[in-house]
């Protein structure tokens, strides 16, 4: 039940990929973005098997806390649906009722090195959390959707630098996909993924910044500057010059 459900989801991305204009490349086909798709999932299961089957303290393993803190989660859209979207949301969430019912029996909602305003672990558990009311607890569907996500981060990657590479675009898309660390981290259910489906919209909205569309353009990078940060506060933070200097330098 657990593979049928894993291959009915990542059958449905393939169609999503088949269908949607965004994945229209005008030299790199959609087979090519199915196939990667496939290749990232597999490394998605390879790692999950390295932290299920070597790496074995299941505390230690992010791809497990995140999953883990998603389902206490998500478990109250069950039994208590207001606490649920109140946790997702993020507001009004932070009374001593919420630790004592949910954030008390996870791993990595409250870290050391973390604060509520600036948490680097929520956005993911969050995540697992809407995951996990289609997963039904098998973490092969949440592979399956957040190497869809970041599928999308890598199109669009390579959407916004391809202008940069002329007659190069196919070279350029092989070294995107399949550099080794980039494609392993950024495969699993880990920060990296989200980071990669932020960084694309990022680049690929300021990259073609058009004035008749300057408050979705806006909206969007500011969006997916919320995510880094959120996500990895560091490359946030090295993103700013960079933006700036490409700000100042175009305009």
């Amino acid at each position: 039940m657990e593979s049928l459900l894993t291959i009915f989801y990542f059958l449905l991305g393939c169609l999503f990929i088949y269908q949607w204009k965004f994945f229209q490349l005008e030299l790199i086909s959609r087979w090519w973005l199915i196939s990667l798709f496939a290749l990232k999932i597999i490394v998605a299961i390879g790692i999950t098997y390295i932290y299920t089957y070597y790496y074995t303290q299941r505390d230690d393993a992010d791809i497990y806390n995140f999953f883990d803190d998603g389902a206490v989660m998500a478990q109250a859209f069950f039994d208590a649906p207001k606490d649920f979207f109140q946790m997702l949301i993020g507001f009004g969430a932070d009374d001593p009722y919420f630790y004592e019912a949910y954030y008390d029996k996870m791993n990595f909602w409250d870290r050391t090195e973390n604060t509520n305003l600036l948490s680097d672990t929520h956005l993911m558990i969050r995540l697992n959390a809407v995951i996990h009311l289609f997963s039904f607890g098998n973490i092969m569907v949440h592979n399956v959707f957040i190497n869809f996500l970041s599928l999308i981060g890598v199109t669009a990657i390579f959407k916004a630098i391809k202008m940069y590479f002329h007659q190069l675009e196919k070279v350029m898309f092989l070294i995107l996909a399949l550099t080794p660390s980039f494609l392993f981290w950024g495969s699993g259910l880990l920060k990296e993924s989200i980071m990669i489906f932020a960084l694309g919209f990022l680049l690929l909205h300021l990259f073609n910044f058009q004035k008749n569309t300057w408050i979705k353009n806006s909206l969007i990078i500011i969006g997916s500057f919320s995510l880094i940060l959120f996500s990895k506060f560091f490359i946030a933070v090295t993103l700013v010059p960079a933006i700036i200097g490409y700000v100042f330098h175009r305009y």
